[in-house]
């Protein structure tokens, strides 16, 4: 997206455990990576693409638990 003089990257995360949400039929051959692994290369490739702004959307379950590990 862009908007004025910046190129917007939205990148979306959600927990890993996530896939344990749905059934096997939905999940079938998905894998999902831990965020801390997914992000960092995330955020390059947005880079490397010309982002100047990037916006990450993490859903790490509910509560205070899950901010205290996305803040970490």
């Amino acid at each position: 997206v862009t908007r004025g003089d910046d190129r917007i990257a939205l990148l979306t995360f959600i927990a890993e455990d996530a896939i344990t949400r749905t059934t096997p039929e939905l999940s079938a051959g998905l894998r999902l990576t831990p965020i801390a692994r997914a992000i960092g290369p995330a955020v390059q490739a947005a880079r490397e693409r010309g982002a100047t702004l990037v916006v990450a959307v993490i859903d790490d379950a509910y509560g205070a638990e899950a901010a205290a590990r996305i803040l970490s």
